[in-house]
């Protein structure tokens, strides 16, 4: 669940952040009348006015200051905020009583005592403080310290932490919180851990966290300066008081000049600041900022006493907006992260509260599409109903419906379908689905305008009305480009032939939820959802989770889209004057896609521009050759793009999943710090440093073989696996590996190693690098890499968002099967029935063929965890069994494989196998064996050339030797691979008696 919530200044977008499932909110004094939206459940701080002439407010230490005791100061301030000044000829306000949604009240503002007198008079005037709040019904937040304050020196005898525990035991025994401020640098973890400065602020690899109880660094958790300075509060001071439990509210987050962490020569500034440094490096500034926050996030979900954090700021009035993350992609990926976060939060133990009073249950029918479908009368061949909707095509025709974008382009009828979770790959299910496993899609290749329609019956009221869509437009240039027109794609919506939302855009490539407000006479209301797309390009809408619910009366309206100014979007193709012809066939090419909106140009660039929306911008061909372009563009403002400057990328590299588990962040760009780098020979940094924690799982970005292990020199613990085509990719300062050995194959995603800061590492991290033997790199600069190095930050750009696969799979559900199942299986004389027998809540039966033979599997408990095991089989031979034994005389049955099993990790296991001749169970020949396994890749779908058979949830287990085995979730071993041997998976049988199965004598099974 996600601890993070918006520190509102004015309240714009906060239906989407109750939307999301936001757990807390604050506003400040200008956005408190907003707090009464926010439903039952997110706990709602308010922040006050520290300092107010109008009711004679002044803050606690110039009160403190003048001689006025603790318990005089609170009633002074408290009283203060019941008799607010609120225009000429009308009442006075009482704060409190005016804004009863507020659970926790902020009166605080970073005004920190010096001295231990004024801590011990501070913490009782918080003590008094508190006790006024407590006769309201409300609690308070107590500190709000500043950034990186009070100094936290133990033992000396100026440190004032201890003078303020009284303070803190009152709000942990009372239910008070402590209020604390923390800010990021350019990086999320600067002055945390091992990443420290020394005096003269150069890089010091020194821990700053806990420690284990032999003195040795417990990394797991890392203490701040800035950033989880919590942490080293509560271990010095609160938790030996025994303290360590007082809830903590992070009333301020977010990114600031915190220079006393910053190395020389670093930037410092909010991130809106830092964004020329990030962009520098290749790295998008929005995504940059939203990983650090969600890095924040994960932290402080580690930490059960946080109860939450606010970004500062959400909305911004003057000098805050350098801070302000509303309507930017920073906060449309933090909705959705904390909109996943909540989605994946376990149900509560205890039952739900009733409904809150300010909205009632989904009123739409069949919302999230799952409750039938029928095809469209109109356009029965290409258009499907959802039960109580209606899907009609408003169609061009003369100037009916007529296209204002682009007239030469007309509304035409679109296809309209219903689809389930299994047709759609696995990487685009998060993107094109809802709640449930049905989804809706819309799409064409041409422009289209579609209504959905239906009729609800309401009750007089206000209501409102969400309808996400993710919207999947793009045009192909080898992958999917987002890059297209602003209006590419609209929602208007109406109530009862009405506009209620005028026509508003909806940004490509991601889920966009828009809101919308409406009163209603009572009745039957009709409701309208218009959704177009204005170009002709692949145009695919997915429609998530409507819903219609009534919300409390006088709520106020979100404001309306302003109609955009009568002016066209310009994107300029800026060319050089010294253009080859190949070039100008590459530009044309190029501008093709582009060509409705494109103008080319090479002296009136900026004219172009000006005439342009605040959307336009310029393509620059060959930047590199055009320096005064690109400072003319960035001197008047304007946004400008790379085009055809960048060496092409290689059609063999292909990453598949990301090389680290956890948030992805870049914290070392490729080409970094060219002067620490050239001691080894390197024009900069010669990889990407990635952002891991200790022992994060290091995976292969594709598959290949393992070609290199080192263990020494500055890449420490280092494993290179060489790919199909001859390209290399790097993983250094891991902390051990993964069980492989040089000439190991390896799969896409699968386990190499765990993140560390082995060799020359100065804090945890995975370094990845790329070698391309058959080429050689040349940047954007015109420097030749050496060494075959190339920059693997494009290709890791390609990795779909996604999380890596789960580390370990339970492997019971596929090796177990479902009691009772029969399939065939072919091979290369026949085909083979198998059926599945579960003996008891442990054992089982493989039955194959038609002479009752049989393979055993069980579960038991071996060293403290659950393993397959594997007893007797006897389909060795018509004549001749065998049977697993842990030791020689010892009784059957023998470990195969642990129950959870880690993708790509060899387990050994050593056992005893005896031989029998059938007849009379005659021992044979019998000896100590090794057996050496692992889990291949994590489950996948699977279609047998030989049959032609697909099936879904497939995993494949492989013995050293080679042998691979299928086991398929509900149906266990289904395929088998050795050398010329191969059985294959055919279909499911029904209806076939069971098959008999023969227990030899001499095998106690306890049957």
């Amino acid at each position: 669940m996600s601890k993070l919530g918006p520190h509102y200044i004015g309240a714009p977008g906060l239906e989407k952040w109750i939307a999301a499932g936001a757990k807390v909110f604050k506003f400040d004094p200008t956005g408190l009348g907003a707090s009464h939206q926010v439903p039952p459940g997110p706990l709602v701080v308010g922040k006050l006015d520290q300092e107010d002439a109008a009711i004679n407010l002044t803050d606690w230490k110039a009160l403190m200051n003048r001689g006025v005791t603790p318990q005089a100061a609170a009633d002074l301030r408290f009283s203060a905020q019941r008799n607010v000044y609120a225009g000429a000829n009308r009442p006075r306000v009482d704060r409190y009583l005016a804004n009863p949604r507020v659970d926790v009240w902020e009166d605080d503002n970073e005004v920190v005592p010096d001295t231990s007198d004024e801590a011990r008079w501070y913490a009782a005037y918080c003590i008094a403080m508190m006790g006024l709040y407590d006769s309201i019904g409300r609690k308070r937040a107590n500190f709000s310290f500043a950034v990186g304050t009070p100094d936290i020196r133990p033992g000396h005898a100026r440190d004032i932490w201890p003078h303020l525990l009284p303070a803190v035991r009152h709000a942990r025994d009372n239910g008070h919180y402590i209020a604390l401020h923390e800010y990021m640098g350019f990086e999320a973890d600067l002055g945390v851990g091992w990443k420290q400065i020394d005096a003269n602020r150069r890089p010091l690899r020194v821990w700053h966290g806990r420690k284990q109880a032999d003195g040795r660094p417990d990394e797991s958790y890392p203490y701040g300066w800035t950033v989880l300075r919590y942490r080293l509060i509560y271990d010095t001071y609160f938790a030996p008081a025994g303290l360590g439990d007082v809830k903590l509210l992070i009333t301020e987050l977010g990114c600031d000049s915190v220079e006393s962490v910053t190395p020389a020569g670093m930037p410092v500034g909010t991130w809106r600041e830092h964004a020329p440094h990030w962009r520098a490096g290749g790295r998008e500034p929005e995504q940059v900022y939203a990983d650090m926050l969600q890095w924040y996030d994960a932290r402080i979900g580690e930490d059960p006493f946080v109860a939450g954090a606010m970004v500062f700021t959400v909305g911004s009035v003057g000098v805050w907006a350098k801070w302000d993350i509303a309507g930017t992609d920073v906060e449309s990926r933090l909705l959705e992260h904390v909109r996943y976060s909540a989605a994946e939060e376990p149900p509560p133990t205890l039952p739900p509260p009733a409904p809150p009073p300010t909205a009632s249950g989904n009123l739409l029918p069949n919302p999230s599409w799952e409750g039938g479908w029928k095809d469209s009368d109109e356009w029965p061949m290409t258009t499907q109903d959802p039960k109580g909707w209606l899907t009609l095509w408003n169609v061009t025709r003369g100037d009916e419906y007529k296209n204002p974008f682009a007239p030469d382009q007309p509304y035409g009828v679109g296809e309209a379908i219903h689809k389930f979770r299994s047709q759609i790959p696995d990487d685009e299910e998060e993107d094109f689905f809802g709640s449930g496993d049905v989804t809706y899609k819309i799409f064409a290749n041409h422009c289209f305008w579609v209504r959905m329609k239906t009729a609800v019956d309401l009750e007089p009221g206000r209501y409102m009305l969400g309808t996400p869509v993710f919207t999947d437009t793009f045009r192909w240039h080898g992958s999917k480009d987002y890059n297209v027109e602003a209006d590419q794609t609209q929602i208007m919506v109406k109530v009862d032939g009405k506009i209620a939302r005028n026509w508003t855009a909806l940004p490509p490539g991601r889920l966009v939820d828009t809101t919308t407000t409406f009163e209603h006479p009572g009745g039957e209301a009709e409701l309208a959802i218009h959704l177009r797309c204005n170009w002709a390009i692949s145009n695919n809408l997915w429609p998530h989770d409507w819903s219609l619910v009534r919300v409390q009366e006088n709520q106020p309206e979100p404001p309306q889209p302003q109609p955009e100014p009568a002016r066209h979007k310009a994107v300029v193709l800026k060319l050089p004057q010294d253009m080859s012809g190949v070039e100008w066939l590459a530009a044309a090419e190029y501008c093709y896609p582009y060509r409705h909106t494109m103008t080319a140009s090479h002296d009136d660039m900026l004219t172009v521009l000006c005439g342009g929306n605040e959307q336009s911008y310029a393509k620059v061909m060959y930047p590199s050759r055009q320096p005064d372009t690109i400072k003319a563009l960035e001197a008047a403002g304007y946004r400008w793009e790379s085009v055809l400057d960048d060496p092409p990328l290689l059609p063999s590299v292909k990453f598949d999943v990301w090389p680290v588990d956890g948030a992805r962040m870049v914290t070392q760009a490729f080409g970094a710090r060219p002067e620490v780098y050239a001691q080894y020979g390197f024009p900069g940094h010669e990889g990407i440093d990635l952002r891991a924690t200790l022992n994060a799982l290091v995976r292969a970005v594709t598959g290949g073989s393992v070609s290199r292990i080192t263990t020494t020199g500055n890449y420490g613990n280092r494993i290179d696996i060489t790919h199909d085509g001859g390209w290399v990719t790097t993983y250094a300062h891991l902390n051990k590996f993964a069980g492989l050995k040089v000439g190991d194959a390896v799969t896409s995603g699968q386990l190499i190693g765990y993140a560390g800061t082995t060799g020359n590492s100065t804090g945890v991290h995975l370094h990845f690098g790329l070698k391309c033997p058959w080429h050689s790199y040349i940047d954007s600069n015109g420097t030749q890499w050496p060494f075959n190095i190339f920059d693997p930050t494009p290709y890791l750009d390609k990795v779909p968002s996604l999380p890596n696969p789960p580390a370990a799979i339970d492997l019971l559900p596929y090796l177990r099967g479902t009691h009772r199942r029969q399939f065939d299986m072919g091979y290369n004389g026949g085909t083979q029935t198998t059926q599945v027998w579960h003996l008891s809540n442990k054992d089982w039966l493989f039955v194959k063929g038609e002479n009752g033979e049989y393979e055993r599997l069980g579960l038991r408990t071996w060293n403290g965890q659950e393993w397959i095991f594997r007893f007797e089989d006897t389909s060795e031979t018509p004549t001749r069994f065998y049977a697993h034994y842990l030791s020689k005389g010892g009784p059957i049955g023998a470990p195969w494989f642990p129950r959870l099993a880690e993708i790509g990790k060899w387990y050994e296991t050593s056992k005893y196998v005896q031989h029998y001749l059938k007849a009379g169970c005659v021992a044979q020949n019998g000896g100590d064996v090794t057996d050496r396994l692992r889990l291949v890749s994590g489950p996948r779908t699977v279609t047998y050339s030989e049959s032609g058979v697909k099936l879904d949830s497939v995993i494949t287990l492989e013995w050293a030797a080679g042998e691979q085995y299928d086991f398929a979730l509900g149906r266990g071993n289904v395929a088998f691979r050795d050398g010329g041997r191969r059985f294959w998976f055919i279909g499911d049988l029904e209806g076939r008696a069971d098959k008999p199965f023969k227990k030899p004598g001499c095998i106690q099974m306890g049957w």
